[in-house]
Protein backbone atom coordinates (compact mmCIF):
# COMPACT_ATOMS: atom_id res chain seq x y z
CA UNK A 1 0.00 0.00 0.00
CA UNK A 2 2.90 2.16 0.95
CA UNK A 3 4.25 2.02 -2.82
CA UNK A 4 1.17 2.93 -4.19
CA UNK A 5 0.39 5.81 -2.11
CA UNK A 6 4.09 7.22 -3.00
CA UNK A 7 3.38 6.78 -6.84
CA UNK A 8 0.01 7.79 -6.47
CA UNK A 9 1.55 10.94 -4.34
CA UNK A 10 3.37 11.73 -8.21
CA UNK A 11 0.32 12.37 -10.10
CA UNK A 12 0.28 15.91 -7.82
CA UNK A 13 3.18 17.42 -10.28
CA UNK A 14 2.82 18.70 -13.30
CA UNK A 15 2.98 16.80 -16.61
CA UNK A 16 5.83 16.40 -17.49
CA UNK A 17 7.76 16.16 -14.52
CA UNK A 18 5.07 13.62 -13.56
CA UNK A 19 6.13 11.35 -16.51
CA UNK A 20 9.59 11.56 -15.78
CA UNK A 21 9.46 11.07 -12.15
CA UNK A 22 7.37 8.28 -12.85
CA UNK A 23 9.59 6.35 -14.99
CA UNK A 24 12.71 7.04 -12.68
CA UNK A 25 10.30 5.62 -10.16
CA UNK A 26 9.64 2.41 -12.48
CA UNK A 27 13.22 2.04 -13.54
CA UNK A 28 14.44 1.99 -9.75
CA UNK A 29 11.26 0.31 -8.12
CA UNK A 30 11.27 -3.31 -6.88
CA UNK A 31 8.79 -5.07 -9.16
CA UNK A 32 5.77 -4.43 -6.49
CA UNK A 33 6.29 -0.93 -7.31
CA UNK A 34 6.01 -1.63 -10.87
CA UNK A 35 2.81 -3.23 -10.63
CA UNK A 36 1.18 -0.43 -8.95
CA UNK A 37 2.41 1.74 -11.49
CA UNK A 38 0.96 0.14 -13.97
CA UNK A 39 -2.78 1.34 -13.20
CA UNK A 40 -1.74 4.89 -13.57
CA UNK A 41 0.39 4.75 -16.59
CA UNK A 42 -2.35 2.80 -18.26
CA UNK A 43 -5.07 5.51 -17.86
CA UNK A 44 -2.94 7.72 -19.83
CA UNK A 45 -0.37 7.69 -22.88
CA UNK A 46 2.90 9.36 -21.19
CA UNK A 47 5.93 8.64 -23.27
CA UNK A 48 8.42 8.17 -20.99
CA UNK A 49 6.80 6.25 -17.84
CA UNK A 50 4.85 4.11 -20.39
CA UNK A 51 8.02 3.18 -22.12
CA UNK A 52 9.86 2.37 -18.76
CA UNK A 53 6.53 0.14 -18.46
CA UNK A 54 7.41 -1.81 -21.45
CA UNK A 55 10.96 -2.01 -20.99
CA UNK A 56 10.20 -3.55 -17.63
CA UNK A 57 7.16 -5.83 -19.03
CA UNK A 58 8.76 -9.14 -17.66
CA UNK A 59 7.57 -7.94 -14.26
CA UNK A 60 4.06 -6.94 -15.07
CA UNK A 61 1.22 -8.60 -13.80
CA UNK A 62 -0.86 -10.55 -16.17
CA UNK A 63 -3.89 -8.47 -16.40
CA UNK A 64 -1.64 -5.02 -16.89
CA UNK A 65 -0.38 -6.80 -19.86
CA UNK A 66 -3.75 -7.93 -20.96
CA UNK A 67 -4.83 -4.78 -21.16
CA UNK A 68 -1.89 -2.82 -22.68
CA UNK A 69 -2.15 -5.56 -25.57
CA UNK A 70 -5.66 -5.09 -26.16
CA UNK A 71 -5.63 -1.22 -26.29
CA UNK A 72 -1.63 -0.40 -27.73
CA UNK A 73 -2.68 1.78 -30.42
CA UNK A 74 -3.29 4.30 -27.43
CA UNK A 75 0.17 4.06 -26.68
CA UNK A 76 1.87 5.31 -30.13
CA UNK A 77 4.47 7.78 -28.13
CA UNK A 78 5.76 5.49 -25.64
CA UNK A 79 6.07 2.47 -27.56
CA UNK A 80 8.19 4.92 -29.76
CA UNK A 81 10.24 5.61 -26.75
CA UNK A 82 10.87 1.90 -25.75
CA UNK A 83 12.00 0.91 -29.09
CA UNK A 84 14.71 3.63 -28.91
CA UNK A 85 16.10 2.07 -25.46
CA UNK A 86 19.15 0.12 -27.21
CA UNK A 87 20.49 -2.24 -24.59
CA UNK A 88 17.44 -2.98 -22.92
CA UNK A 89 14.60 -5.43 -23.64
CA UNK A 90 12.51 -2.22 -24.89
CA UNK A 91 12.48 -2.65 -28.59
CA UNK A 92 12.16 -6.59 -28.52
CA UNK A 93 9.11 -6.15 -26.15
CA UNK A 94 7.68 -3.56 -28.62
CA UNK A 95 7.95 -6.05 -31.28
CA UNK A 96 6.40 -8.39 -29.41
CA UNK A 97 3.71 -6.52 -28.00
CA UNK A 98 2.90 -5.33 -32.08
CA UNK A 99 2.81 -8.85 -32.78
CA UNK A 100 0.46 -10.12 -30.35
CA UNK A 101 -1.60 -6.83 -30.77
CA UNK A 102 -1.92 -7.31 -34.07
CA UNK A 103 -2.83 -3.71 -35.00
CA UNK A 104 -2.19 -3.06 -38.33
CA UNK A 105 -1.83 0.61 -37.66
CA UNK A 106 1.39 -0.43 -35.71
CA UNK A 107 3.26 -2.21 -38.81
CA UNK A 108 5.22 0.66 -38.94
CA UNK A 109 6.96 0.31 -35.44
CA UNK A 110 8.21 -3.13 -37.09
CA UNK A 111 10.00 -1.35 -39.90
CA UNK A 112 11.61 0.85 -37.37
CA UNK A 113 13.42 -2.50 -35.73
CA UNK A 114 13.89 -4.38 -39.11
CA UNK A 115 16.01 -1.62 -40.15
CA UNK A 116 18.41 -0.34 -36.87
CA UNK A 117 17.49 -3.38 -34.32
CA UNK A 118 19.81 -5.70 -33.57
CA UNK A 119 19.91 -9.26 -35.38
CA UNK A 120 17.48 -10.59 -33.04
CA UNK A 121 15.16 -8.35 -32.90
CA UNK A 122 15.32 -7.46 -36.97
CA UNK A 123 14.41 -11.40 -37.27
CA UNK A 124 11.33 -11.08 -34.52
CA UNK A 125 10.11 -7.89 -36.44
CA UNK A 126 10.27 -9.46 -40.32
CA UNK A 127 8.51 -12.40 -38.78
CA UNK A 128 5.94 -10.64 -37.60
CA UNK A 129 5.54 -8.15 -40.66
CA UNK A 130 5.28 -11.37 -42.46
CA UNK A 131 2.45 -12.23 -40.37
CA UNK A 132 0.62 -8.98 -41.13
CA UNK A 133 0.89 -9.51 -44.43
CA UNK A 134 -0.54 -13.09 -44.70
CA UNK A 135 -3.63 -11.27 -43.01
CA UNK A 136 -4.10 -8.49 -45.38
CA UNK A 137 -3.79 -10.94 -48.21
CA UNK A 138 -5.73 -14.00 -47.15
CA UNK A 139 -9.66 -13.79 -46.84
CA UNK A 140 -11.19 -14.44 -43.64
CA UNK A 141 -9.59 -12.44 -40.87
CA UNK A 142 -12.29 -9.55 -39.89
CA UNK A 143 -9.35 -6.99 -38.58
CA UNK A 144 -6.84 -7.04 -41.59
CA UNK A 145 -9.27 -6.87 -44.37
CA UNK A 146 -10.77 -3.25 -43.85
CA UNK A 147 -9.13 -0.97 -46.83
CA UNK A 148 -7.17 1.29 -43.92
CA UNK A 149 -5.90 -2.13 -42.44
CA UNK A 150 -4.29 -2.79 -45.97
CA UNK A 151 -2.86 0.98 -46.62
CA UNK A 152 -1.53 0.44 -43.08
CA UNK A 153 0.65 -2.93 -44.27
CA UNK A 154 0.98 -1.88 -47.64
CA UNK A 155 2.60 1.18 -46.77
CA UNK A 156 5.04 -0.19 -43.84
CA UNK A 157 5.99 -2.91 -46.40
CA UNK A 158 7.37 -0.48 -48.89
CA UNK A 159 8.86 1.79 -46.42
CA UNK A 160 11.01 -1.46 -45.40
CA UNK A 161 11.41 -2.12 -48.76
CA UNK A 162 12.80 1.35 -50.06
CA UNK A 163 15.18 1.58 -46.92
CA UNK A 164 15.88 -1.93 -47.93
CA UNK A 165 20.20 -0.71 -48.38
CA UNK A 166 19.41 0.22 -44.80
CA UNK A 167 18.82 -3.14 -43.18
CA UNK A 168 19.08 -5.99 -46.04
CA UNK A 169 16.73 -8.16 -44.74
CA UNK A 170 15.21 -10.23 -47.35
CA UNK A 171 12.15 -10.32 -45.61
CA UNK A 172 11.08 -7.45 -47.12
CA UNK A 173 11.07 -8.15 -50.36
CA UNK A 174 8.89 -11.52 -49.35
CA UNK A 175 6.38 -9.01 -48.07
CA UNK A 176 6.33 -7.04 -51.30
CA UNK A 177 6.06 -10.34 -53.36
CA UNK A 178 3.16 -11.13 -51.55
CA UNK A 179 1.41 -7.87 -51.72
CA UNK A 180 2.13 -7.93 -55.59
CA UNK A 181 0.45 -7.11 -58.38
CA UNK A 182 -0.50 -3.87 -55.89
CA UNK A 183 3.01 -1.53 -55.85
CA UNK A 184 3.33 2.16 -55.67
CA UNK A 185 4.67 3.31 -58.42
CA UNK A 186 7.66 5.30 -56.35
CA UNK A 187 9.36 2.17 -55.52
CA UNK A 188 8.36 0.72 -58.75
CA UNK A 189 10.88 3.47 -59.90
CA UNK A 190 13.30 2.89 -56.90
CA UNK A 191 13.23 -1.07 -58.32
CA UNK A 192 14.11 0.07 -61.38
CA UNK A 193 17.50 1.70 -60.09
CA UNK A 194 20.51 -0.99 -60.71
CA UNK A 195 22.30 0.61 -58.06
CA UNK A 196 19.52 0.07 -55.57
CA UNK A 197 20.64 -2.97 -53.33
CA UNK A 198 17.20 -4.43 -53.33
CA UNK A 199 17.06 -4.90 -57.13
CA UNK A 200 20.12 -7.32 -57.02
CA UNK A 201 18.36 -9.21 -53.89
CA UNK A 202 15.02 -9.01 -55.20
CA UNK A 203 16.88 -10.46 -59.10
CA UNK A 204 18.25 -13.47 -56.69
CA UNK A 205 14.54 -14.14 -55.30
CA UNK A 206 13.11 -14.81 -58.55
CA UNK A 207 15.86 -16.85 -59.79
CA UNK A 208 15.88 -18.79 -56.34
CA UNK A 209 11.97 -19.52 -56.60
CA UNK A 210 11.93 -21.19 -53.70
CA UNK A 211 8.85 -19.30 -51.91
CA UNK A 212 5.05 -19.38 -53.00
CA UNK A 213 5.03 -15.32 -53.40
CA UNK A 214 7.94 -15.04 -55.99
CA UNK A 215 6.58 -17.39 -58.53
CA UNK A 216 3.03 -16.71 -58.20
CA UNK A 217 4.27 -12.65 -58.25
CA UNK A 218 6.78 -13.09 -61.08
CA UNK A 219 4.72 -11.61 -63.92
CA UNK A 220 4.64 -8.57 -62.09
CA UNK A 221 8.32 -7.74 -62.03
CA UNK A 222 7.86 -7.84 -66.14
CA UNK A 223 7.05 -4.16 -65.31
CA UNK A 224 10.73 -3.15 -64.18
CA UNK A 225 13.02 -3.39 -66.18
CA UNK A 226 15.78 -4.25 -64.04
CA UNK A 227 14.48 -7.61 -63.14
CA UNK A 228 13.06 -8.88 -66.45
CA UNK A 229 16.34 -10.69 -67.58
CA UNK A 230 15.42 -12.59 -64.30
CA UNK A 231 11.54 -13.47 -64.82
CA UNK A 232 12.29 -14.02 -68.20
CA UNK A 233 14.64 -16.87 -66.82
CA UNK A 234 12.53 -17.63 -64.15
CA UNK A 235 10.03 -18.66 -66.95
CA UNK A 236 12.25 -20.74 -68.56
CA UNK A 237 12.59 -23.00 -65.87
CA UNK A 238 8.80 -22.52 -64.98
CA UNK A 239 7.77 -24.11 -68.15
CA UNK A 240 9.96 -26.99 -67.20
CA UNK A 241 8.40 -27.76 -64.01
CA UNK A 242 5.57 -28.97 -62.02
CA UNK A 243 5.04 -25.28 -60.61
CA UNK A 244 4.04 -23.02 -63.69
CA UNK A 245 0.17 -23.27 -63.00
CA UNK A 246 1.19 -21.28 -59.99
CA UNK A 247 2.50 -18.79 -62.68
CA UNK A 248 -0.26 -19.13 -65.08
CA UNK A 249 -2.70 -17.79 -62.32
CA UNK A 250 -1.53 -14.63 -62.73
CA UNK A 251 -1.56 -14.87 -66.66
CA UNK A 252 -3.76 -11.58 -66.45
CA UNK A 253 -0.69 -9.33 -65.56
CA UNK A 254 0.10 -9.92 -69.39
CA UNK A 255 -2.34 -6.92 -69.89
CA UNK A 256 -0.34 -4.46 -68.74
CA UNK A 257 1.23 -2.73 -71.77
CA UNK A 258 4.97 -2.38 -69.51
CA UNK A 259 5.00 -6.37 -69.08
CA UNK A 260 3.44 -7.19 -72.71
CA UNK A 261 6.12 -5.43 -73.92
CA UNK A 262 8.65 -7.06 -72.16
CA UNK A 263 7.30 -10.81 -73.47
CA UNK A 264 7.38 -9.01 -77.20
CA UNK A 265 11.33 -8.22 -76.91
CA UNK A 266 12.10 -11.98 -76.24
CA UNK A 267 13.85 -12.87 -79.33
CA UNK A 268 14.45 -16.37 -78.85
CA UNK A 269 11.73 -17.65 -77.05
CA UNK A 270 12.59 -21.77 -77.73
CA UNK A 271 14.01 -20.81 -74.13
CA UNK A 272 11.24 -20.40 -72.70
CA UNK A 273 9.55 -23.67 -74.19
CA UNK A 274 10.44 -27.12 -73.14
CA UNK A 275 12.53 -29.40 -75.59
CA UNK A 276 10.51 -30.66 -78.67
CA UNK A 277 8.10 -27.84 -78.37
CA UNK A 278 10.14 -26.14 -81.42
Amino acid sequence: MRKYLAIQGLSNLPGGAFDASLAAAIHAAEPGAIDAAAGLILQRDLPLSTAALIVHLDQLAGTHRRHLIDHLSRFHSGLREAATRKGTAGPLNVVQLVAKAADPSLAYLLVEQLRQGEPNIKHAAGNALLQFVARVKFPGDRLFQDAAAARFVRAAVHDAVSRYRHHHQPVALECLAMLAPVIDPELAGQLGDSRNPAVEAMRQKIRDADLDAMRESALTWLGVATLVPSVLGFLGRAVRSDWLPEVLSQAHLLLHAARAGAMAKVTQPAGLLPSGDM
